[in-house]
């Protein structure tokens, strides 16, 4: 992929107003213990992707070192898949969407840990501050910043990293989007490494992202990991963000929380947005294009480390 290739969501340039984010509700269920089906990605990629991880043998836990072995074999130059996010795999991101195109040479990690995008601002001489999402009051003193960064803590268990990651850092997620719009300046960037974007939750806050920033993309670096879902959501050009918008998304998390305790993890919220919005025609398009792209790279990259798998043990 380059860089022209890359598609962008415009802002909506409508705002969200109080009025309408007031006649929204956070929609619970029950929990979902795996995504068999998407209303953001046709059903034939994910039934495939789901067919492919239950059966490719090369994604057992044993055949580990085969499968960095035989990664490496197709992408020489891809020197390290045991990380969830590389260096390398950044370098290729910025080639693509210009990360660096800030005004500042400071940004801010509202990760859970240190990530491949900050030892490459820190190669470009970025000077990256630390910040545990979840302390407020830390929250509040800090600087506002031109680039805000996040990693979710994606499943380590090539078994269960496709179809399940998302499900388990909706969380993580939200505290992170949470932060980035409390820092960020006017005109910043925020960018996070994630999972799938299949279910209503988190398309939910992409919907509302896309209402905040004069632009926004989902790109997958073809050095990331050949077998996993993860991508980037990379948002440029941060409008502001309204009182009511960030109290419904407090609001939210504290509800996430409050299910976790009060039901023991079988209760969770499920949706944030309606789906009469989610269904908006050009923010639909955008987004099960972007998972169908990405589901149709995962299922033919497993399908290529497996042949090459079995070939290596019938010699």
């Amino acid at each position: 992929m380059s860089s022209d290739q890359v598609e962008w969501l415009q802002s909506a340039h409508i705002p969200l107003t109080a009025e309408i984010v007031r006649q929204w509700q956070p929609l619970n269920g029950k929990t979902i213990d795996k995504v068999r089906n998407s209303r953001f990605c046709a059903s034939i990629y994910v039934k495939f992707v789901n067919e492919c991880l239950d059966n490719a043998t090369i994604l057992h836990q044993e055949t580990l070192s085969a499968l960095h072995r035989i990664s490496h074999q197709i992408f020489p130059f891809n020197l390290t898949y045991d990380k969830s996010c590389t260096e390398q795999e950044v370098t290729t991101l910025n080639s693509l969407v210009n990360i660096l195109d800030t005004k500042c040479d400071s940004a801010v990690n509202v990760g859970t840990a240190s990530t491949g995008i900050e030892l490459f601002l820190q190669k470009e001489n970025f000077k990256v501050h630390h910040i545990r999402c979840s302390d407020m009051e830390e929250l509040c003193v800090m600087s506002s910043s031109w680039l805000v960064f996040g990693n979710v803590q994606l499943l380590d268990n090539v078994k269960t990293n496709s179809f399940c990651s998302e499900l388990k850092t909706k969380q993580d997620l939200l505290e992170m989007l949470i932060a980035a719009l409390k820092l960020l300046k006017i005109g910043g960037t925020f960018i996070c490494h994630l999972s799938e974007l299949l279910l209503r939750f988190t398309t939910g806050l992409v919907y509302i992202l896309h209402y905040l920033f004069e632009s926004i993309t989902v790109v997958k670096p073809f050095v990331s990991r050949l077998w996993h879902p993860d991508r980037y959501l990379v948002c440029k050009g941060f409008q502001g963000c309204s009182t009511h918008i960030l109290n419904y998304l407090v609001a939210i998390h504290s509800k996430i929380v409050e299910l976790a305790a009060s039901s023991d993890g079988a209760e969770d919220v499920l949706e944030i947005v309606p789906m009469k919005h989610l269904y908006e025609q050009r923010f639909f398009k955008f987004i099960k294009q972007s998972n169908e792209k990405i589901a149709h790279l995962q299922i033919q990259n497993i399908i290529r480390l497996e042949s090459l798998f079995l070939t290596s043990h019938s010699c």
